[in-house]
């Protein structure tokens, strides 16, 4: 992977989207029902662009986030290690470096595209994030000593490049993977081992908005934006028992009785919405459910979604504070999880069920939709297309994977051979995605992969 820091960030998403059984009681005030969930054809929606200054999300994996009229990614060009800015066409799908340097042969740093390199075998993060007519350069190799890092912005075609932030200024922002804008600022979360932290970034560098001590257990996540705020659940923690005595040395009867029992104990911490307005003030809302009713998985058109794997859907609007809980009929299909970090569109949960296949469901109408499968991860698992980056309107999708043979060095100066592969990436617009359209623009890539 090109991030090594994604690994830690997605099990923290994991552990948030794990869904437990139904709950016995539901929030106070709420009203309960129970909806078929037919399975059908997803029908597009058609919403009102984002005012300035409301929030929206930024939608981003391995570097790679929409514009407003291409796709822009940090590249390894050629496999040559080194890191440069890229736009993908809408249309073409033709993958070009960001560089109008005449006779530039974007082989150094003295191309204007030029971003990070691997060095000593390691990959620094280097990502490209658009932002109304801005675009925000951030590389940080500090974690693994590949390199320095810094923070630049410059207009979409990549000129008037321009430092705003760099070495100490700026955070570390390696396990950022959430992120929103208003149209001028980015905000970003970090998770520290006692403190949960709220960034902007914007054309004056980077700043803390926000930051609240974590006491052991309790813990907070980013789920969703509406108006100006940033919505959060918090959970209240949970008194996780010893494993035993001999700690490593149980056994495994031991300890699946000992995972048995934390997944209870967890269904006993109380969960609660937060909302953080972009200038850094922060409410603590009424909104609280137990933690079997699950998590949240959606934040869509004023209402807070949490979902469990049995299917029940507690409803938070966030203007009124008051909760409804419904009762989903899945039909025999049980949820396994929601994807935490996937793109929501058009208010539908990406989820995966028991079978492993994956869907959209929509909490609102009990729509539940299979996704087809368009590839095989590593050559067994089927697969749906796979949203690498999304805008409300664009969506850069993976939809296959190629594999080949490969030749390398070992460390001990004998040369080998091994199996690998790389992914095929297509365009799509949002609502052709959600009508089941195959129809992409198939990505021609000027190195071997996104990761």
């Amino acid at each position: 992977m090109k991030h090594t820091a994604r690994l830690t960030a997605c099990l923290l998403a994991l552990a948030l989207a794990a869904c437990t059984a139904a709950p016995q009681d539901v929030p106070a005030g709420a009203t309960t029902e129970t909806a078929a969930a037919p399975v059908q054809t997803v029908e597009p929606t058609t919403e009102t662009p984002a005012m300035q200054g409301t929030l929206t999300p930024v939608y981003t994996t391995w570097g790679t986030a929409v514009g407003q009229d291409a796709v822009y990614s940090a590249m390894n060009i050629d496999d040559a290690g080194q890191y440069y800015a890229t736009t993908i066409d809408f249309s073409t799908g033709e993958q070009r470096i960001l560089c109008k340097k005449p006779g530039c042969s974007h082989a150094d740093e003295s191309c204007p595209a030029y971003m990070t390199a691997i060095r000593n075998g390691c990959v620094p993060q280097a990502m490209l994030l658009p932002v109304g007519d801005r675009l925000y350069w951030l590389v940080d190799g500090r974690y693994n000593e590949s390199d320095s890092a810094y923070l630049d912005v410059s207009n979409l075609d990549g000129s008037d490049r321009r430092r705003v932030a760099e070495g100490d200024d700026l955070p570390d922002l390696t396990s950022a993977y959430i992120w929103y804008t208003d149209g001028t600022a980015l905000y970003t979360f970090v998770r520290g081992y006692d403190k949960y932290s709220v960034l902007r970034l914007d054309e004056g560098g980077a700043a803390c908005l926000f930051t609240r001590s974590i006491p052991d257990g309790e813990d907070y996540f980013a789920v969703g934006c509406w108006q100006d705020k940033i919505v959060l659940q918090h959970s209240g923690g949970y008194l996780q028992q010893p494993l035993n005595p001999a700690g490593a040395a149980a056994t495994d009867e031991e300890l699946r009785a000992w995972l048995a029992a934390d997944e209870e104990a967890q269904k006993e911490q109380t969960k609660n919405l937060c909302l953080l307005d972009t200038a850094g003030s922060m409410t603590d809302t009424d909104m609280t459910w137990g933690g079997d009713a699950g998590n949240v998985q959606l934040v869509h058109n004023g209402a807070a979604y949490v979902l469990n794997e049995s299917g029940l859907v507690t409803k938070f609007d966030l203007t009124a504070g008051t909760a409804q809980t419904r009762q989903l009929d899945l039909q025999g299909t049980q949820i396994l999880y929601g994807v935490v970090e996937g793109a929501r569109l058009g208010g539908w949960i990406p989820v995966t069920v028991r079978n492993d296949s994956e869907g959209l469901l929509n909490p609102e109408t009990g729509v539940y939709t299979p996704l087809p499968t368009t590839w095989l991860k590593d050559q067994a698992v089927e697969r749906s297309p796979f949203i690498v980056a999304a805008s409300d309107t664009m969506l850069l999708v993976k939809y296959g994977e190629i594999y080949y043979t490969t030749n390398d060095i070992g460390t001990d100066g004998a040369p080998y051979s091994f199996t690998t592969c790389r992914g095929e990436y297509g365009i799509i617009s949002a609502a052709d995605y959600l009508a089941g359209s195959q129809d992409w623009v198939q990505v021609t890539l000027q190195g071997r992969d996104l990761v």
